[in-house]
């Protein structure tokens, strides 16, 4: 599993390490990098992508491809994983190092791979092929674009992702837009439906203030029935005693 602490820290090496501005690789940053992807065949995976990554960009500048095909050259030595993790896309490395490359970079990228064909070839046929195929491109290739016309290059390329961000934001404020006068256009339905939803509670809560008073009243009234009740059982009961003393009285009196 990808430590992503760790991930974050190579990627910040590997930053550094083909940064434009540099004249050659750091040997400090190139051995913290060995040291950190031995940790895991994970960072090695991570370690070919983020490379990978830089040689795609199209605003990457031509020193820091020289520098990533340098570190690329570094890892490709070290790690078996590297290179299983490289040889599957040698078609796309080739084609980026060599279309979008300078003739120094197309040069030092004949150096590596007939280094790693004389290397790894017996085990990896398509270096072998790859070389040849480089070899066979540089001799019959025009000479590639200056480091002006690639600077154009990726003018050109930057105008064109702001032009389709231009579009898209237009797009996005059209959608809105229309949304907008979709919800103006409703408002008079929804406010005649809030309306009539308020009378319907307004008269809901009329009828239900009328049963409560309706209820509280029949309660009293029980109650005042239940007290009444009472009241004559009581009476009944002194008469009853009452009776029943005078009976008594009568009773003892000599005859």
């Amino acid at each position: 599993m990808l430590d992503l602490n760790q991930a974050y820290r190579l990627e910040e090496l590997l930053r550094v390490a083909t940064d434009e501005s540099q004249e050659a690789l750091s040997a400090q940053t190139l051995s913290e990098v060995k040291k950190l992807v031995r940790r895991s065949d994970a960072l090695v995976v991570r370690s070919f992508d983020f490379l990978m990554e830089t040689l795609e960009d199209a605003e990457t500048g031509p020193q820091s491809r020289l520098l990533a095909l340098e570190v690329v050259h570094v890892l490709m030595g070290k790690s078996k994983v590297f290179r299983d993790s490289l040889v599957p896309h040698l078609d796309r490395f080739v084609k980026l190092v060599l279309l979008r490359g300078t003739r120094r970079l197309q040069a030092r990228t004949q150096e590596v791979l007939s280094d790693w064909a004389a290397r790894y070839g017996a085990f990896y046929k398509s270096l072998v092929h790859a070389e040849r195929y480089v070899s066979n491109f540089l001799a019959s290739a025009p000479a590639p674009a200056s480091p002006q016309q690639q600077q154009e290059q990726r003018r050109r390329a930057r105008a064109r992702r702001r032009r389709g961000s231009d579009a898209e934001r237009e797009r996005i404020q059209l959608v809105l837009h229309d949304k907008f006068l979709d919800i103006v256009r409703q408002l008079p339905d929804v406010k005649a439906e809030y309306e009539s939803l308020a009378r319907e509670i307004r008269s809901f809560l009329s009828l239900l203030d009328q049963n409560l008073e309706l209820q509280q009243q029949r309660r009293q009234q029980r109650q005042e029935q239940e007290d009444l009740v009472e009241v004559m059982e009581e009476q009944e009961e002194c008469e009853g005693l009452s009776m029943y003393a005078l009976e008594e009285e009568e009773a003892e009196r000599p005859a």
